[in-house]
């Protein structure tokens, strides 16, 4: 008679283990290297990358996001303190890794960087840099010749799997996409629950990292802010599926839903401040189209309140950005409320998010999936919140045309309010000339009447 034999996980999980030198050492010339999505990636070996420098390769090619030593500050826009509310001070940035910062390295490897930050900005001269256009929806378009995926996980489980715990924004799909698969371990990290498992059986190598999380602050909210998230909460009912972004605008938004009720969650990233908000029961999810009781998101990064927030919480599932940034999904959840911020906008209220003039600054990340999808859900609001200023209140945030070489991240069609701190402007319907009118009077008072002359100069308005 035949008997139930169970597979011992744990001992193919222990004929994968390698060291680190050997996981970077298996990279071969020409090879494509593709990395977890921003608290997956896999700090460790990418900290011993200029390794391969030693052994000689040549024209390899790694597309990851961060750039950065993992440690206790995430940085992952720069030194620009006023644009979307992270202030910075001096001594608080990570670490580059080495390769970013050696010149040498140009010829053994190119990095394709998806969203950019100081870190890439630095790195673009010395010819180790390039960044690659992307959005989380696209899945594995940017990666159809990828040879590698290395990612962080958990150790292998009972069930002989290994997960990316905080995160599934690409993942999977580009895993799909790589030959190989490495994973560092990392045995701090949470069990959660989505799109995250790899059976171990999948995974050519592992190694043990350095066992760090990346830490993201939850940012100060300035006075101003407050005022911008007071504006933002009063356009969002109860009942209402939420998507935030991060940072001192964002965060002020959420410090002004604490009186609202049943709000959902259907958001690219999971912050510190939604863990918060379903603590107190603000958030439910019962009034979910889709997914109800369920807070779904593509990766949560934060402090390490949030990673014990969402270590074994079955409340909270990472997807797979193919599925929550899907405007298709997106428009199906009622009351669709997607709040991003920007650099700057023009007087038909054209977005850019990612760039200062032809200069990248960040990404597109997924604002114009959202901007999109709560445009077409019912009683769904696109919202783009800002400060009226930038630059110590030098330059006005609303221009009558954007910066030359600025990228469009939202076409203006999508776009249902701006908010300031001076008010809200609703551009749903709104011909060119009330588009005019409306931002500019939430525009900070002292660019009013140069603003207004402009658009006459355009002939948009007429005053």
């Amino acid at each position: 008679m035949s008997t139930f034999v169970k597979k011992d996980f744990k001992a193919i999980y222990e004929s994968k283990l390698v060291d680190v030198k050997t996981a970077v050492a298996s990279i071969q010339d020409g090879d494509v290297v593709c990395t977890g999505g921003p608290a997956n990636e896999p700090g460790t070996f990418l900290k011993n990358l200029t390794y391969l420098k030693e052994l000689g390769r040549k024209n390899v090619t790694i597309s990851h996001v961060s750039g950065q030593v993992r440690g206790e500050f995430a940085d992952f826009y720069g030194d620009v303190d006023d644009v979307r509310g992270f202030p910075r001070k001096e001594g608080e940035y990570r670490k580059d890794f080495d390769y970013i910062t050696d010149p040498s390295m140009k010829d053994t490897m190119t990095v394709n960087a998806v969203f950019f930050n100081r870190s890439f900005k630095k790195a673009m001269p010395k010819g180790v840099c390039r960044y690659m256009p992307y959005q989380v929806f696209v899945g594995t378009k940017p990666y159809d010749k990828g040879d590698v995926f290395v990612v962080t996980t958990t150790p292998v489980d009972e069930h002989g799997y290994v997960r990316m715990s905080c995160g599934a924004m690409g993942e999977l799909p580009v895993m799909r996409s790589c030959k190989r698969i490495i994973c560092e371990i990392n045995p701090n990290y949470p069990y959660t629950f989505g799109d995250v498992a790899i059976p171990i059986e999948d995974v050519d190598m592992c190694f043990i990292g350095d066992g760090k999380m990346v830490i993201y602050p939850n940012i100060d909210v300035a006075d101003v802010e407050k005022t911008i998230g007071q504006n933002v909460a009063s356009l969002i009912p109860d009942g209402s599926t939420i998507q935030l972004g991060f940072g001192g605008i964002p965060n002020a938004v959420a410090y002004e839903l604490t009186n609202k009720n049943d709000l959902g969650v259907h958001s690219e990233m999971f912050t510190e401040n939604m863990a918060h908000l379903e603590e107190m029961g603000v958030i439910t999810g019962k009034r979910k189209t889709i997914n109800p009781n369920k807070m779904l998101a593509t990766f949560a990064m934060g402090t390490q309140y949030l990673y014990d927030y969402i270590n074994n919480n079955a409340k909270l599932e990472l997807r797979s950005g193919e599925y929550v940034n899907d405007p298709a999904v997106i428009r199906q959840h009622d009351n669709m409320m997607s709040v991003n911020t920007c650099i700057e906008l023009d007087l038909g209220g054209q977005i850019c998010s990612e760039s200062f003039g032809p200069v990248q600054y960040s990404g597109s990340g997924g604002a114009m999936n959202f901007a999109q999808g709560a445009y077409w859900s019912k009683g769904g609001k696109c919202i783009f919140a800002l400060r009226s200023t930038a630059k110590k209140g030098e330059v006005s945030t609303i221009k009558p045309i954007l910066t030359p070489g600025a990228v469009v991240t939202v076409p203006r069609v999508f776009i249902n309010y701006v908010v300031t701190e001076y008010g809200i402007a609703e551009l749903t319907n709104a011909n060119m000339t009330e588009r005019a009118e409306r931002l500019i009077a939430i525009a900070h008072p002292k660019f009013r009447d140069e603003l207004k002359a402009q658009a006459i100069e355009m002939g948009i308005c007429a005053w």
